[in-house]
């Protein structure tokens, strides 16, 4: 329950954000099966069984839903395992140029702009922390009220001078 606090917490120091648009995506399918490719073995094994467990959740979805990563929930997902999960030695040398050429990799503020759109959305749909917080896993979530943090505490920054 603790990422509930931070949810709350967070929610009170975010703000509708200035720029409504979420992160584009850019090949989604391509995108999913440029990650497929990636070497996960320096990660820890239950880590790397998440990572390609949403991989290929999102590539039987991507086919009967093309705009997945429109939802803010799944985008959030997509957005923190590109910024945070995927490190640059993971990129094998014969995909890198179409790897980075494909794939737009997000922004710190990207992320945080994800997770205070689906702050927003929660809110305006009255849609509760913990229902959210299933979709996600442990990690996702301590990400996920990391960003809010950092989101909030910005704004406050911004407009506390």
């Amino acid at each position: 329950m603790f990422l509930i606090a931070i949810f709350s917490l967070s929610s009170a120091a975010c703000v509708n954000s200035l720029d409504p648009f979420m992160f584009e995506v850019r090949n989604p399918n391509q995108t999913i099966q440029y990650l497929k490719q990636l070497n996960y073995e320096n990660m820890s094994l239950p880590w790397t069984s998440d990572i390609h467990a949403k991989l290929d959740s999102w590539e039987k979805e991507i086919s009967q839903n093309p705009l997945l990563f429109e939802d803010p929930a799944t985008n959030f997902l997509l957005l923190k395992m590109l910024r945070l999960d995927i490190q640059e030695e993971m990129i094998p040398g014969y995909l890198r140029k179409e790897f980075k050429r494909s794939v737009k990799i997000p922004t710190k503020k990207d992320l945080q702009k994800s997770a205070t759109i689906l702050n927003d959305m929660m809110e305006m749909y009255g849609i509760s922390t913990h229902k959210i917080s299933e979709l996600y896993s442990s990690d996702d979530c301590v990400a996920m009220g990391q960003e809010m943090l950092d989101a909030g505490q910005s704004w406050e920054t911004r407009h506390t001078r």
